[in-house]
């Protein structure tokens, strides 16, 4: 029987050795693949503060440029409501200079027209000649000055400075017209 016993205590202790030798190499690669894990995790945790750090750094300064755009778009509107009543006040000073230049365009013509009428048998050539005058009751008057009865007495007023705007370039192109 100690044959036996020694063999049962041989076989005993190769079996308890393999048992215990087979825990203790699993929680060995156990141990190891969780330090593995471990390590993979604070990489994995250390990319994520970093990560976390460029994304407060984007949203600073996104915000910053958001800021700058609100003060861009505030300032665009600002110009936007000054261009606007610009416009409106250039649109306003458009139509008025267009009602005065069809009013001395008219003018001008009405001028031409009394001036043909008033110089119809004075030849161009002739110093009484002055398209600088204008007609008011078939009677010759310096523009902006005196009143002229007849053709005669405007012959001794050829040096009169005048005093009013010249339009005898409009003039000359109206009575041109009618020759």
């Amino acid at each position: 029987m100690l044959v036996v016993g020694q063999t049962l205590g041989e076989e005993l202790e190769r079996t308890t050795t393999t048992v215990a030798t087979k825990p203790k190499n699993e929680l060995v690669e156990s141990i190891s693949s969780l330090k593995a894990t471990l390590e993979a995790m604070e990489a994995f945790k250390e990319k994520m503060r970093q990560d976390n750090i460029a994304a407060e750094r984007a949203q600073e300064a996104l915000n910053v440029e958001m800021a700058t755009i609100e003060t861009e778009k505030v300032k665009l509107v600002k110009e936007k409501v000054e261009a606007e009543e610009r416009e409106k006040t250039l649109s306003a000073e458009v139509k008025r200079c267009h009602s005065f230049m069809l009013r001395i365009t008219e003018e001008c013509f009405q001028q031409g027209l009394r001036q043909t009428a008033f110089y119809h048998d004075v030849p161009t050539v002739d110093p009484r000649y002055d398209l600088d005058k204008d007609v008011v009751d078939g009677k010759l008057v310096q523009i902006g000055g005196n009143v002229h009865t007849t053709m005669e007495e405007a012959k001794g007023e050829e040096n009169v400075v005048n005093s009013g705007p010249s339009r005898s370039h409009l003039s000359r192109k109206y009575l041109n017209l009618f020759k």
